[in-house]
């Protein structure tokens, strides 16, 4: 939501769809460049698919809302489980475990059965040509993707909201060593591979990978902006990044 320029934002509102009528509820608004990212309270809310409605008044008595449908999973996580909700539009996502099957087909199954997603489309990193190449998947013609990975990130573009539901684990089987991902001089487009809410992207990318960070970017599905990531930003599980390094890295 644009806050607009001139006229201040006198005031924000919170709501939640339920019995028919539309409810109070907490939330806190932060600013940046005039665009609002909002985070909702749902403390109290019952779990599954709740539908929000924000709206901003300024100080002429101009009203402008949005509403959005969210997928509330109070308590702790189910250990081994990824939740992970996507708006109508374009979602940045990753894989905070490691799928039991990375199948793209396997993964996205649910989605593809009920019509609500459109495309995927991934950027990796093409060692032959030096640069970053478009890949998409549209589960018909286009299939340059068959696999979603723990480490990348990915562009998943949904015609409705819905939520994507698999299991996984946190390290791969025995023998096998814990994972790492390069990064490559200009942009990458990385996931954060974490359950933990608490991580910042320095302690996450790791001092090398830090000192050559020059520029990092989230992206706020709900309000469809670029959200700028500094090295003391908390990463949130199951988002990816841009990012963008000056030397190759792990």
């Amino acid at each position: 939501m644009d806050s607009g320029v001139g006229i201040a934002t006198d005031g924000v509102t919170f709501k939640y769809y339920k019995g028919g009528a539309w409810v109070a509820m907490e939330g806190s608004v932060s600013v940046v460049d005039h665009v609002y990212s909002v985070v909702f309270d749902t403390t109290g809310v019952d779990n599954g698919w709740l539908d929000i409605r924000v709206t901003a008044q300024d100080k002429l008595g101009n009203e402008d809302s949005f509403e959005t449908a969210y997928f509330v999973q109070n308590g702790d996580p189910v250990e081994g489980q990824v939740v992970i909700n996507l708006q109508v539009g374009w979602n940045l996502i990753s894989m905070p475990l490691i799928p039991s099957d990375i199948s793209i087909d396997v993964l996205l199954a649910d989605l593809k059965d009920s019509g609500s997603v459109a495309q995927v489309v991934a950027w990796p990193y093409n060692v032959d040509s030096g640069k970053i190449v478009e890949m998409r998947w549209n589960g018909a013609q286009l299939t340059d993707i068959t696999e979603l990975k723990d480490g990348p990130g990915y562009w998943i573009e949904m015609t409705k909201p819905s939520v994507l539901v698999f299991e996984g684990t946190p390290l791969p089987e025995p023998p096998m060593a814990p994972p790492s991902y390069l990064v490559y001089a200009g942009w990458n487009l990385i996931g954060f591979k974490s359950q933990q809410p608490e991580i910042q992207a320095k302690d996450y990318l790791g001092s090398d990978v830090s000192a050559s960070m020059r520029m990092m970017f989230g992206y706020d599905a709900a309000t469809g902006f670029y959200t700028q990531v500094t090295l003391d930003t908390t990463l949130e599980p199951g988002s990816g990044y841009w990012m963008a390094v000056g030397t190759n890295g792990t």
